[in-house]
């Protein structure tokens, strides 16, 4: 509590947790999100589109994220951010956006009706609310969402209540369950593939479900939770054991290796997979 601004005589209940690539930082206080930082792709979700003002561009203070959309009469919970915010509005020639971005949970009344929404670059699929990602016959800033939108749930997140929610450098993920059973919690993925998780290799605007290769499935069978983001990948918790996905290049999923650079399925520490309750070194 105390402090001046936007913040002032409020209690911050939550600092999201800074994205390994990017340039802005949020908060929660008294239920409502606030952010500071870059703005360069929309990512502060203040409603105001960067066009190469300093004002418009980042704010030097907590600013609260627009209200007056999706995130009316919400309660936000959790939020995190991530993205490189590489696209300097009005610098004539570059045509090449970032991919800032922020995601949140927030609910109407109780807990079971928090939901993800997201805000900043669609270039990749980024805020999963099937809407225009960045492509050669686009025009930027068509990809860029400057107030909260909402993930989509017309597909895998039908029906489901959001229980974390996570952002790598292009992408999206969140962890849900169905009929009040935390212990049905998935993991659905949205954005560029080394975010997805399922093995594609083309980027989505909707969420998917994170699939894996071993026999039996660990991410269809087990309450996935501890989600986490970071730049270009993401990892989970699953049956007490940690999975990651995504950009390998410096052996950062933990497999030892950093052959394949890209690991598009969640995949464990080869010295680390237990083995008829036995650790395999």
């Amino acid at each position: 509590s105390g402090g001046f601004g936007a913040l002032a005589n409020k209690t911050v209940t939550y600092v999201s947790p800074s994205g390994a690539t990017n340039n802005h930082i949020c908060a929660i206080a008294a239920q409502v999100a606030y952010c500071w930082g870059s703005n360069q792709n929309g990512e502060l979700g203040r409603n105001v589109m960067p066009d190469g003002t300093n004002a418009a561009n980042k704010s030097l203070v907590p600013v609260a994220v627009y209200t007056g959309g999706v995130l009316s009469g919400k309660k936000v919970v959790s939020i995190v951010g991530d993205g490189n915010a590489v696209y300097e509005p009005g610098v004539k020639g570059n045509v090449a956006a970032g991919f800032a971005h922020t995601c949140a949970i927030a609910y109407t009344t109780t807990i079971a009706d928090s939901a993800a929404y997201c805000w900043g670059s669609n270039a990749d699929g980024a805020i999963g609310n099937n809407g225009v990602m960045g492509t050669s016959s686009n025009t930027f800033p068509s990809w860029l969402y400057i107030a909260p939108q909402a993930v989509s749930t017309s597909g895998v997140l039908s029906g489901k209540t959001i229980a974390e929610i996570g952002t790598s450098a292009k992408g999206g993920c969140a962890t849900a369950y169905t009929g009040g059973d935390t212990n049905t919690s998935r993991a659905y993925c949205w954005g560029a593939p080394s975010t997805r998780g399922d093995g594609s290799t083309v980027r989505t605007s909707v969420p998917v479900t994170v699939t894996d290769t071993y026999i039996p499935s660990v991410f269809a069978n087990n309450k996935i939770h501890g989600l986490i983001g970071g730049a270009f990948r993401m990892c989970a918790i699953a049956n007490n054991v940690s999975y990651c996905w995504g950009n390998n290049s410096y052996g950062q999923i933990g497999t030892g290796s950093t052959t394949p650079s890209t690991v598009r399925q969640p995949t464990d520490a080869i010295f680390l997979h237990p083995l008829n309750n036995q650790y395999v070194y």
